[in-house]
């Protein structure tokens, strides 16, 4: 008896229209959000250690190049090749710009590869090498872009965004605020998606 007064309870939550729509819809509970939230968090924390490791090394390998640059020591090299590295992040799609680069130092060859802004070096364009004196092998270009800094930042601050707005689901799941039913998929007459709508 108390578990029928239960569900006409849940049900009278449901506004008409959706339960009229949708005859399997229920108000979410704490145990249909948790699992999501859970796994959630664990991507998120994963994510945010990659992502400042991934900073960590940025700003040690920035320091370092400003450490040869200061050292004045340069001189004239060629680019030798441009590519570009094309990877898939958040459903996404990244690209990264390479040139490598050759120059001689007391008469012996050395090479480099740094990232570059689209278009910003091409091949067999005569190029400003940066040298610390002790390692030649260790060089810079002037120009080295920032655009690993600026990557690492927006997957951060979008993964905050997308935490943020997951607690919010979770704040309105956890008030009897989401409604839970199966919608049918556009074009597709035996697929159903899961949809989470918030009511009140």
């Amino acid at each position: 008896m108390n578990n029928e007064k239960s569900i006409n309870r849940r049900n009278t939550d449901i506004p008409a229209e959706i339960s009229r729509r949708h005859p399997d819809a229920r108000i979410a509970t704490k145990k249909d959000f948790m699992p999501r939230l859970i796994v959630s968090t664990i991507i998120f924390i994963i994510i945010f250690a990659v992502c400042g490791l991934l900073f960590f090394r940025q700003e040690t390998s920035r320091a370092e190049t400003e450490r040869i640059m200061n050292q004045n020591v340069t001189v004239d090299g060629v680019v030798t090749k441009t590519w570009k590295h094309t990877r898939n992040i958040s459903k996404s799609v990244s690209t990264t710009h390479y040139a490598s680069y050759r120059y001689f130092y007391n008469r012996k060859l050395y090479t480099g590869t740094t990232i570059m802004s689209a278009g910003s070096l091409s091949k067999d364009q005569t190029v400003t090498v940066y040298i610390d004196p002790d390692e030649p092998s260790n060089s810079r270009l002037f120009h080295e872009s920032i655009f690993p800094e600026i990557m690492i930042a927006a997957i951060i601050i979008i993964c905050i965004v997308y935490f943020l707005f997951l607690l919010n689901k979770c704040r309105l799941c956890f008030q009897g605020r989401i409604v839970i039913y199966k919608q049918k998929c556009p074009n597709r007459e035996n697929d159903f998606k899961t949809v989470w709508k918030k009511i009140k």
